[in-house]
């Protein structure tokens, strides 16, 4: 069984996520910081991270080259920015600059989430 550490701050987007990947078959970790995260691959292997971009602690931006020093693994980065603030194309751009697999807009319908997922893992 596929396992797979799913990185967001939202705790809604973590849970919708979860249950989705679970109910695919996947065994699904969450981490709802960037540090977390980063503390979680480090302890254990995953076949696939997906990562939130704007977090508190640690971005995705941030993250994703650290996780890829670590050991390669595909990353889908996700994002929906924030009002007027950021700009989710630009953010989402940036973190497939920094080594992300995939992007993916939020909100992220199941079926997308699961056709990305399973094409990656394949």
């Amino acid at each position: 069984m596929k396992n797979i550490l799913v990185i967001d701050d939202e705790n809604i987007t973590r849970a919708l996520i979860q249950i989705c990947l679970t109910d695919a078959g996947y065994l699904v970790k969450v981490a709802e910081s960037g540090k977390q995260g980063l503390d979680f691959f480090k302890a254990e292997k995953f076949d696939l991270v997906i990562t939130d971009i704007l977090m508190p602690d640690k971005t995705g931006v941030e993250l994703i080259p650290e996780l890829l020093e670590i050991y390669e693994v595909p990353i889908i980065a996700i994002s929906g920015g924030r009002r007027k603030t950021f700009n989710s194309d630009h953010l989402l751009e940036s973190a497939q600059t920094s080594g992300a697999t995939v992007t993916l807009k939020k909100p992220i319908s199941n079926t997308v989430l699961c056709q990305t997922v399973n094409k990656l893992l394949s």
